[in-house]
């Protein structure tokens, strides 16, 4: 499997992070051991604490330079869910790898109508009307945000993992 994909590799942000997200994209099939295989201790001196290739913006930049790489998403861009911080950062991030970004869906009327990384930031009344044909993300950092998004993407039909995706 390793061989398959190349093996670790160095890079700006987590190898391994990065070795996962590579075999999802060559389709390997991934799953959970449910039996306690290692006991791990997370100490202060980790390099996981203290390295900048596992800082917030790294895994924010690997995660776009991956979707990036998904046929889909470069040839139909993305439409984000939440245009909060962490929904800009992900727009901006994409952008930088060359995805178009075509809008945002927000809940916070103050947003609604703004222009945020050049697009449109449109309400939930529009969710599943307006940029269709984008691979959705969701981008919505509060509490129970991850799950909204997820049964208003599959209620509108989308399909995890081929058309839509979780990012945070």
């Amino acid at each position: 499997a390793l061989d398959e994909v190349s093996g670790y590799r160095q890079c700006e942000w987590a190898e391994d992070h990065d070795l996962f997200l590579r075999m999802l994209r060559g389709k390997m099939l991934i799953g959970k051991v449910e039996d306690l295989v290692l006991s791990w201790r997370d100490g202060l001196n980790r390099l996981t604490r203290r390295h900048s290739s596992y800082a917030v913006e790294q895994v924010w930049r690997m995660k776009a330079h991956h979707l990036s790489l998904e046929e889909r998403i470069a040839e139909q861009g993305v439409s984000i869910c939440g245009a909060g911080p962490i929904g800009k950062r992900l727009a901006r991030l994409l952008q930088a790898e060359g995805v178009q970004v075509n809008g945002f869906f927000e809940v916070n009327p103050r947003r609604v109508g703004e222009r945020i990384a050049g697009v449109e930031v449109a309400g939930p009344s529009e969710f599943g009307k307006r940029w269709s044909e984008s691979v959705l993300l969701g981008a919505v950092g509060i509490p129970g945000g991850r799950e909204t998004v997820r049964k208003l993407a599959l209620d509108q039909g989308y399909l995890e993992g081929e058309n839509f995706w979780c990012c945070c």
